[in-house]
């Protein structure tokens, strides 16, 4: 299960933006996960909260998570757009002359944290 291996990078990135910013703790982390990722949403999810239960900075917070599509843009028609599931052919001409364009990321793309006043 390389998703719990997965949330602690993602704490420990969180805990250093924390740390950063002088937080009292973290209310919430955004994350955007591509489709060909292959990562399981629950199964993230659940190691995020095993994990971050363990650090007093993180205990409570809430993991949202935004699935990325896959997009590609194809070598042999030119067209850019969504790919049909599952691969990255292109979905007007079948080929699979194409080069990904979204789908493989694993972002943290917000942090909200609860900063003392000041």
């Amino acid at each position: 299960m390389h998703e719990l291996s997965i949330a602690q990078a993602v704490v420990r990135t969180v805990e250093a933006e924390a740390a950063a910013h002088g937080a009292l703790r973290v209310l919430s982390v955004r994350l955007r996960v591509g489709a060909l990722t292959d990562l399981d949403p629950e199964a993230l999810r659940f190691g995020w909260e095993v994990i971050s239960a363990e650090t007093g900075l993180l205990a409570g917070a809430n993991l949202l998570i935004d699935r990325v599509p896959v997009t590609v843009r194809c070598g042999a028609c030119g067209r850019e757009g969504p790919s049909p599931s599952p691969g990255v052919l292109c979905g007007a001409c079948g080929s699979h002359q194409t080069r990904v364009l979204t789908g493989e990321e694993l972002d943290v793309t917000e942090v909200e944290l609860d900063v003392p006043e000041g």
